[in-house]
């Protein structure tokens, strides 16, 4: 009997032929992502110059010709010039991305020096080593700001007949950029967060001294100061003291003492006297009088110890199996909807994976690992509204009040990990749509009459509720009446809400309602009403609401620059185009130039 065939498997546990294949070297700097394009792929680790290239008369260039032309005033050979640009002259070319070198020969046949003619400006980032192009520089920031990854940037170089740049030097490009970009927006942020705090202390601190204010007492007769409200016992009877001893002067001529003071009349108005007899300051020597001690200029409030911040977390995959989140701190509409903390959070980190995948117990490269979360997508907000909370709190702009949704799980944390009681606010927009998605579950129950019109009629009420009421008993009082309102019951109702109240004798229409006509299915009213019971029992919760809208201006321009169907979270292309978004919120597009001033561009 013959001796089974052996076949090797692969790695997939496939069977293999034994042939032996063919290798094909290639370059390791080639990258073929485009076909169509593959002859004229930049690469900078490519050879110098040779004779007879003619590389260079393919495609188009992006020329600088003040850089070109004043490199071809003299030979760097024989310093005669000016260099010849003829098609004959030109012998070759080194490409840099968009940036690059042309290789001219001289025009004197005595030299013939091939010159190395950079054809756009540069700068250094390190003092070693090739300068950087500053087209290549720029090209990065818009990679990050407006077009996406490297693919998407080989496809517009292509449409434009631009030779495509390889992956590689694309990320290095936007590294640099990137880095740059997280700094000005960090520097943003952080003036953001203290002008906030500084603006919105001092409004709290105007409205509790006018409050004390309206609530002093009269003015204390001989001392002309009044007390607040909530002096202590000790400080109103010391003041009553005083007074009694500068309204009774007969006192003086036996000495007695004040009733339940340790000193006397006497002493009190020596004390003064010899104030008087004190010569007075000339004028000269007031002027040289300088105070050693500086006066505090800013105290801090009675009532609030921060400021108030709208937060809100989003994750680049629909669903809480997303891989990478999200969360922008902002401060208020009044004090200019500005970002003053962002905080990306990542499961998984690509180059760690990589190398743990393909190359098991090896030590990691050195890189920038950006996995900083263990644990569940819907863990991420909470714990990224401590780490945010935290940093505030270190940089000196405390936050006391949290405008965001009704999840209170990163309440409670902060709560249990920093021991700060946090006061939420409820934004307006989540409680009404919170609401809408109970009656639109209802609107798909089988046997209830409830339409679309209907449903957005009782939103509409329920946010003029929210709007015109700022008292509790008052939007309780119109939270109630509401329904009963709809089906044609006017008995809760008030006249400053309702119109039938108003005018009693005139027929009311309901104008929004179907038929304009009140509703009349009494099955109806009894699956509505736990539902506004429920909304009215929480009047408190609803009078002061807050507003997160500006967090969600700046998660949809999140999504202009990393769209949810592409995946970034792998590198710190994410952080860099997190923080370009809050730069930009912060700056406008003045933060490009300031990116650019940055590099001396």
């Amino acid at each position: 009997m013959a001796a089974p065939f052996e076949k090797t498997r692969d790695k997939k546990g496939r069977f293999a032929a034994n042939k032996k294949k063919r290798v094909v070297s290639v370059p390791r700097y080639v990258r073929n992502e485009h076909s169509y394009t593959s002859a004229n792929i930049s690469r900078t680790d490519q050879p110098e110059h040779a004779e007879g290239d003619d590389n260079w008369k393919e495609g188009r260039r992006i020329v600088e010709f003040g850089v070109l032309l004043s490199n071809l005033r003299h030979c760097e050979a024989c310093r005669l010039g000016p260099v010849a640009l003829t098609y004959d002259s030109v012998v070759g070319e080194l490409q840099k991305g968009l940036g690059g070198y042309l290789y001219v020969k001289c025009s004197n046949n005595d030299c013939n020096h091939v010159n190395r003619v950079p054809y756009g400006s540069t700068h250094r980032v390190k003092k070693l080593g090739m300068p950087c192009f500053a087209v290549n520089t720029k090209l990065g920031t818009a990679m990050i700001d407006s077009l996406g990854g490297p693919d998407r940037v080989n496809n517009v170089l292509a449409a434009l007949n631009l030779k495509p740049i390889s992956q590689k030097n694309l990320k290095m490009i936007e590294r640099r950029a990137g880095n740059f970009v997280e700094s000005i927006a960090k520097s943003s942020m952080s003036k953001a967060a203290k002008d906030s705090f500084e603006l919105e202390m001092e409004d709290v601190g105007n409205e509790e001294s006018k409050k004390a204010q309206e609530e002093m007492g009269e003015e204390i007769d001989g001392l002309g100061v009044s007390l607040f409200h909530d002096a202590s016992p000790s400080v109103k009877k010391l003041v009553c003291r005083e007074s009694a001893a500068l309204q009774s002067p007969e006192l003086l001529k036996d000495g007695t003492d004040v009733p339940g003071s340790s000193r006397t009349v006497k002493d009190i108005f020596k004390g003064r006297a010899k104030l008087k007899k004190r010569a007075p300051c000339q004028p000269s020597q007031q002027q040289s009088l300088k105070c050693k001690k500086k006066l505090v200029s800013k105290f801090p409030t009675k009532t609030r110890s921060g400021m108030s911040c709208a937060v809100d977390t989003a994750w680049q995959k629909r669903g809480f199996d997303s891989l990478t989140s999200h969360t922008f701190f902002m401060s208020k509409a009044k004090y200019g909807k500005k970002v003053v903390k962002t905080v990306v959070s990542h499961r998984t980190c690509g180059t760690c994976k990589w190398w743990q995948r393909n190359r098991p117990g090896q030590e990691i490269r050195k890189h920038r690992c950006v996995h900083n979360h263990t644990g569940s997508a819907r863990l991420m907000e909470s714990v990224s509204g401590v780490q945010g909370i935290k940093e505030l709190i270190d940089s000196g702009t405390p936050v006391d009040i949290l405008e965001g949704d009704g999840d209170n799980t990163m309440i409670s944390r902060i709560k249990s990990e920093l021991g700060i009681t946090m006061k939420k606010r409820l934004d307006k927009n989540h409680v009404i749509k919170n609401i809408g998605k109970r009656l639109y579950a209802l609107h798909g129950t089988k046997g209830v009459k409830l339409s679309k019109t209907v449903i957005v009629h009782l939103q509409k009420c329920i946010k003029y509720a929210l709007a015109k009421n700022q008292t509790k008993d008052d939007l309780e009082e119109n939270l109630k009446a509401i329904l009963p309102h709809q089906f044609g019951d006017h008995s809760c109702c008030a006249a400053r809400f309702c119109g039938f109240k108003r005018n009693p004798s005139e027929k009311y229409i309901h104008r929004s309602l179907p038929y304009k006509a009140a509703l009349k299915n009494d099955q109806l009213r009894q699956h509505l009403q736990p539902i506004f019971d429920q909304v009215s029992a929480r009047a408190a919760q609803y009078v002061d609401l807050g507003s997160s809208q500006q967090c969600e201006h700046a998660n949809k321009e999140v999504t202009m620059r990393i769209p949810k169907s592409l995946h970034y979270g792998n590198s710190d292309a994410l952080d860099f185009r997190v923080h370009a978004t809050a730069a930009f919120i912060n700056e406008g597009r003045g933060y490009i130039s300031k990116h650019h001033v940055g590099f001396s561009i």
